[in-house]
C-alpha cells in the first residue's frame, strides 16, 4: 500500500517505513504508527487489538 506524507509529499511503501507501534484510539480501533524518511508520524487505523511485540517487529529511536 502507497501512501502519501502530508509533511513532505512524498509517496511512500507503507511497509518499508520503520514501525513506531500502535496506539489505542480509544473507541475499539487501533493505529499503527510509522516513520516517514523526513521524520513525521503516519497513522492508518488496523482492525482489533494488533499482536504483542515480537522479534519480528523492528524497534526504532525516536529523534528528540
Amino acid at each position: 500500500m502507497k501512501r502519501r506524507c502530508s509533511c513532505c509529499g512524498l509517496l511512500v511503501e507503507w511497509e518499508r517505513l520503520p514501525l513506531l507501534g500502535y496506539q489505542d484510539m480509544g473507541d475499539g480501533s487501533w493505529a499503527e504508527l510509522r516513520n516517514c524518511t523526513c521524520r513525521s508520524t503516519l497513522a492508518i487505523e488496523v482492525p482489533g487489538r494488533p499482536p504483542v511485540e515480537s522479534a519480528q517487529c523492528q524497534k526504532v529511536a525516536v529523534a528528540p
